[in-house]
């Protein structure tokens, strides 16, 4: 009789065993696909699916660092800072020596301004491991803004010994070695940058900077022509070959720039804007009435609109100035003053305007303002 007791007690808790390790095996199994979902989630950039999966991992594994890591992770992705620090300082507490959730809360703070304590948390993550050229790399990301191009240096130049092929790491060495006056090896280093990410803008035009500040004109717009070329997802690019083009008086390959940057931007005011600013310093001390009546063309209907800016008023003020229009161009100018934020010249074209029809008060008026603004 006891024999069937104990054997019956013996199978009961087989069972029990059995049954358990089954929903273990089926737990873990959940929660490595939640893991798997929210990853691809993530990778396709669909974070609140990514959110909810790796929320689900939280739940199944509440003692499990990974899932606050990879949520942490998402909600960096998503700009949201503070659920982001939440989560990766509950993964530092529960995995105090993972170098992961360290370098996460560098990112937050980095990317939140807290410059030294991302530089703090980058450093306890080298501290776990020190072989890691991206972490050195924000680390010099961080003490350059800090503007301490020393340190900055330093641990760029660990970081390349580790991967010599970051370009990002190249160019952020050019940027410092060019602001601390050493032309040279910055443009070594910006060029290294532009040779291993050909697509990449930044380092091309840091690298056209150097070579106008040291005349070399040729050198100079080939690179701005080629980032032009490569940045087609706004008007950047463009603008900034044809501010290239105005400065070195060619007026007409800076004017086709910026129609080639209008018709690919149609909407965009501040092409429009730089367009009729560069018609109007064409005409203004030339008498260039062709190039005075365009930018006339351009700007009115822009003016006219019940929100148009205070630039936009401005330069439509200056251009009836320069056509001799002065009740309409104090009209407008008045305009521009009274629209946030106040173009920088808006009250000193408004006292000529008003100076030239004879207006002494408010002449004088808007030459204080102007002043207020400028001290």
């Amino acid at each position: 009789m006891r024999r069937g007791v104990v054997a019956a007690c013996g199978g009961a808790a087989l069972i029990t065993a059995v049954a358990l390790g089954w929903t273990d095996v089926r737990a873990e199994r959940s929660f490595r696909r939640l893991l798997a979902q929210g990853d691809r989630a993530l990778a396709a950039k669909e974070t609140s699916v990514a959110v909810e999966a790796f929320s689900g991992a939280v739940a199944l594994k509440p003692r499990s660092m990974l899932p606050y890591l990879k949520r942490g992770d998402t909600y960096l992705h998503r700009e949201d800072w503070s659920a982001a620090e939440r989560d990766l300082r509950q993964a530092t507490t529960l995995a105090p020596t993972a170098p992961q959730p360290l370098e996460r809360l560098g990112d937050v703070a980095l990317a939140t301004g807290r410059l030294d304590e991302a530089a703090n948390y980058y450093g306890a993550s080298l501290a776990i491991e020190d072989r890691a050229p991206r972490v050195l790399y924000k680390l010099a990301l961080a003490r350059h803004r800090q503007g301490d191009a020393g340190q900055a240096l330093v641990a760029l130049d660990a970081s390349l010994q580790f991967d010599g092929s970051s370009a990002d790491a190249h160019y952020l060495r050019g940027v410092i070695l060019a602001a601390t006056g050493n032309v040279d090896s910055a443009r070594a280093a910006l060029e290294q940058a532009v040779t291993l990410q050909p697509a990449g803008v930044r380092a091309r035009l840091s690298l056209a900077d150097l070579h106008a500040a040291a005349g070399r004109d040729r050198e100079e717009l080939a690179l701005r022509e080629s980032a032009a070329a490569l940045d087609t997802a706004g008007p950047a690019g463009l603008m900034n070959l044809a501010r290239a083009y105005a400065a070195k008086g060619r007026g007409d390959q800076a004017v086709a720039a910026l129609t080639r940057a209008a018709d690919q931007h149609p909407d965009s005011d501040l092409v429009q804007n730089a367009l009729g600013r560069l018609w109007i310093d064409m005409a203004d001390g030339s008498r260039d009435t062709a190039a005075l009546g365009r930018a006339l063309a351009l700007l009115k209907p822009i003016a006219a609109r019940p929100g148009a800016s205070s630039e936009a008023l401005a330069l439509y003020g200056r251009a009836l100035l320069l056509d001799g229009s002065l009740t309409e161009a104090e009209r407008v100018l008045e305009r521009a003053t009274l629209q946030y934020p106040v173009a920088p010249d808006a009250f000193a074209l408004l006292g000529e305007a008003a100076a030239r029809r004879g207006h002494r008060a408010a002449a004088e008026a808007a030459r204080r303002k102007q002043a207020a603004l400028s001290f």
